[in-house]
């Protein structure tokens, strides 16, 4: 059974999707990882095949441990010239909070060798920008 979700719950959560579309808009170009939340193989899958592919932006790319935890990366882009990949976490706030870093630590430690994804910079994007 679905709880109902408040007025004001759900103004959060509208103000969070209209953050993430901003940040597709300055992010363009890129290709989303649709699969659902639980369908881990597809999005793993789907997020290879846009890396092997030369995909240079990829929205909610699938982070994966060896000890089976996941996530998903908002906006992974390659760096140009380079093996190397930043990780842009967006959140929609004005300022840095606690949660955030552990949030961008978390899923920079996931990110599966077997993706090849080295970590040059990990970045928070936000209504202000790159922080």
């Amino acid at each position: 059974m679905q709880q109902e979700v408040s007025s004001a719950t759900q103004a959060i959560f509208d103000q969070g999707q209209q953050v993430g579309n901003l940040a597709r808009q300055y992010f363009s170009g890129g290709v989303e990882v649709a699969a659902l939340a639980y369908e881990l193989d597809k999005a793993e899958v789907r997020t290879q095949k846009f890396i092997d592919d030369g995909k240079g932006v990829i929205y909610e790319a699938f982070a994966f441990s060896q000890d089976g935890v996941y996530s998903r990366i908002d906006i992974l882009r390659k760096v140009r010239g380079k093996e190397q990949w930043d990780m842009i976490e967006v959140k929609s706030s004005t300022s840095v909070k606690d949660q955030f870093i552990d949030d961008i630590c978390a899923k920079n430690s996931l990110s599966d060798p077997n993706l090849h994804l080295k970590m040059k910079n990990i970045k928070k994007w936000g209504i202000l920008g790159v922080i």
